[in-house]
């Protein structure tokens, strides 16, 4: 006898959402995305870290010491520090003190040297983007991306702090949060979700775009007169400016045993955070580069020689090319001598090792190395034509920071 059997049709999707099964909220996201797209939207997959250097592992600066009333790049590249009005002198530094999650062998380190007396002062770290890298955020349009920045710090200080997201292009358009050290000497992990400009665009190039900061501390009417708003809005950079610190409740330029660590910092695309994604060495420190460069040790060595133009003479010098190509054209700063020499000037070493200090010579910097350079009229006393020579110069230093 034969016995037919059949089973009702059903839906797996739905059965499985019935059974009592561990997979969690995200899971259910994933069972219920319509396309590999929106699964891999879910999943965050492929490259998620957009800022460079977020572990603070490179620091071609090295310490940097006495900031005040000022805004520069210093120690950890890529981070600008900004020490405005008298809120104290500050050393910023790479140091070891780092959470116990692994991943993790430096952050950039405050150290308050100097109390301050203003009223009216702040201390903030900045990070900026260049329009190249801000093409995927599709700000100004309907589809304007979310964006997550997830950090670490650490302070002796407990209070409020702010982080801010910025458009530098159109820097009337702001977005504020505010943020609490819970508890003094203790490494703390913050996320903060963005929400995108729908109204206005990030400009694409070399320019600086997007930015965001990090407020430690505040006082007065330039960076805490006003109310963080968590929302994109435009009006206008004097109040862009009020909303960065409002509310700090932080006084970091009270005492010189004050202090604030940052690591782990990662802006990425979504609503949530995360774990941190290291990228190795080389690449971090090639991306770096690209916005600031030193060579190793204190000094830059090129060939030089000697030619005749006309009824006089002058030098010519060897064409370097730097490591990677620059954001743009940088500025180059070295000196005569490895300490305490005299700015601009670099130190020739004649064929019969005469050595001659304090020349002004003019150099020919391109995005993509120094194309030579010369100095004209008149070379360098004792140098006759076609002789060469061993130019140095100490503590060269190649920037284009945004």
């Amino acid at each position: 006898m034969t016995v037919r059997v059949s089973k009702p049709a059903f839906n797996l999707r739905d059965k499985l959402s019935e059974l009592d099964l561990p997979i969690g909220k995200h899971g259910s996201q994933l069972l219920k995305s319509e396309s590999a797209a929106e699964s891999f939207e879910l999943v965050q997959g492929g490259r998620r870290r957009l800022n460079i250097n977020g572990d603070m592992l490179i620091n071609q600066r090295g310490t940097t010491t006495g900031l005040a009333n000022t805004e520069e790049y210093g120690a950890c590249d890529r981070y600008t520090h900004k020490v405005h009005g008298s809120y104290g002198t500050w050393t910023t530094s790479q140091d070891t003190d780092v959470p116990d999650v692994g991943g993790f062998e430096y952050s950039l380190k405050y150290t308050c040297t100097a109390t301050g007396s203003s009223s009216d002062g702040a201390l903030a770290t900045l990070y900026r983007f260049e329009g190249n890298d801000c093409m995927g955020f599709n700000y100004g349009t309907a589809n304007a991306k979310t964006v997550t920045l997830s950090f670490w710090a650490k302070s002796n200080l407990t209070g409020n702090f702010n982080v801010n997201f910025e458009n530098e292009q159109n820097d009337d358009a702001s977005c504020n949060f505010r943020r609490t050290i819970d508890v003094a000497d203790t490494w703390q992990k913050f996320e903060v979700t963005c929400h995108g400009d729908t109204y206005k665009a990030l400009t694409f190039g070399t320019q600086k775009a997007f930015v965001f900061d990090i407020f430690w501390g505040a006082v007065g009417a330039t960076y805490a007169d006003g109310t963080p708003s968590e929302e994109w809005d435009e009006l206008g950079s004097s109040i862009v400016n009020d909303r960065k610190g409002a509310h700090c409740t932080m006084d970091f330029q009270s005492s010189t045993s004050n202090y604030v660590c940052l690591t782990g910092v990662q802006l990425e695309f979504g609503e949530s955070a995360t774990p941190y994604e290291n990228w190795s060495y080389a690449e971090e420190l090639a991306r770096c580069q690209r916005y600031y460069w030193k060579p190793t040790g204190t000094h830059l060595n090129l060939g030089m020689w000697s030619h005749g133009i006309a009824d006089t003479s002058g030098i010519r010098i060897q064409a370097y090319t730097w490591p990677v190509p620059m954001r743009a054209t940088p500025s180059l700063t070295y000196q005569d001598a490895a300490s305490g020499g005299n700015t601009s000037r670099v130190h020739i070493e004649h064929p019969d090792k005469t050595d001659h200090t304090n020349i002004s010579v003019t150099f020919e910097p391109t995005t993509d190395g120094t194309d030579g350079g010369f100095k004209y009229p008149y070379g360098i006393s004792g140098f006759d034509e076609g002789e060469s020579g061993l130019l140095t110069a100490y503590n060269f230093e190649a920037s284009s920071e945004v």
